[in-house]
């Protein structure tokens, strides 16, 4: 029987944007990986490659 998990990944890149209405969204998830991140840095997400490792 094959088995399968959930991941999710949220990103807010601004003071006015709230995870708890994207976790809210998306339910229940084995694993979610969450991202705090200013446009500054936009190009590194770790979250989102620690997601990506995950699923790999």
């Amino acid at each position: 029987m094959p088995t399968t998990q959930r991941v999710a990944y949220v990103r807010v890149s601004s003071a006015g944007q709230n995870l708890d209405r994207q976790l809210e969204a998306i339910g229940y998830a084995d694993k979610t990986c969450r991202e705090y991140q200013s446009t500054a840095i936009a190009s590194a997400r770790p979250q989102l490659r620690e997601a990506l490792d995950y699923v790999r």
